[in-house]
């Protein structure tokens, strides 16, 4: 069965989303493959205005690095389905924060952005920019994690409610503003399908209808008639 193509995050939101959930990322030069910065993960921190902000510690060979080279940088995150990454390329110069001596921080002042795996995907900066990262991102992983370990036999009827009636699996594997992401494994193949909120896009969990709110907060072991109910079709959920 078709399902319908149900709005979710524009690319600038998933790239502001992507940055701002993000602990660590790979640094290397954007000129020189496999340059000095490469080595490994250092952490990172999201500006307000989405500037990635470079921790290495201090005196590091990667702190030097960037403190001392006017080469471009790339910088490396984790992204979600359906890409791998992202790819924030600019310059990069120290800043001061805190009082922390223990670390030597630099803004990445960015000049291209694209989302990597998948597929590559440029976003222009000033969308970047424009755009927030969702409000749900920093609930999104705890939630994800509770409905797929309590909620599993919910979801695959769910989906079997909706016309997938092959369904045997059903993996959750993004929560945004505008609803749940689910990848449905069944004997005829695999699908992603997306389940809108009734009433969405929220702006926080507190938006989202009591009913679902409940299956997407609770902390049980999920009983056979428990959390989420039928909704129109591959529309979305009923409240």
């Amino acid at each position: 069965m078709e399902f319908d193509v149900l709005p979710g995050p524009s690319l600038p939101e998933l790239a502001r989303t992507a940055v701002a959930r993000a602990a660590t990322a790979t640094v290397s030069t954007a000129t020189v493959p496999g340059g000095p910065a490469a080595a490994g993960p250092v952490p990172v921190r999201s500006t307000r205005d989405g500037s990635p902000l470079l921790l290495p510690a201090a005196g590091s060979p990667l702190a030097r690095w960037l403190m001392a080279s006017p080469d471009p940088v790339r910088v490396s995150l984790p992204a979600g389905p359906p890409f791998s990454a992202l790819r924030l390329t600019g310059t990069a110069r120290p800043v001061t924060v805190g009082d922390d001596a223990g670390v030597a921080a630099c803004m990445v002042a960015i000049g291209s952005i694209e989302f990597t795996g998948g597929g590559r995907a440029r976003i222009p900066v000033e969308e970047y920019r424009a755009a927030r990262p969702d409000p749900l991102w920093r609930v999104a992983p705890g939630i994800l994690r509770h409905l797929e370990h309590g909620h599993m036999g919910e979801l695959v009827r769910c989906v079997r409610a909706h016309g997938m009636t092959r369904a045997d699996w059903v993996i959750p594997r993004g929560l945004d503003r505008y609803g749940l992401e689910l990848l449905v494994l069944a004997t005829d193949g695999i699908a992603a399908v997306r389940l809108a909120f009734p009433d969405g896009p929220v702006s926080r969990l507190g938006d989202v209808p009591v009913s679902l709110r409940t299956a997407l907060t609770c902390r049980c072991q999920a009983g056979p008639d428990h959390g989420y109910r039928p909704g129109h079709g591959a529309r979305g959920w009923r409240d």
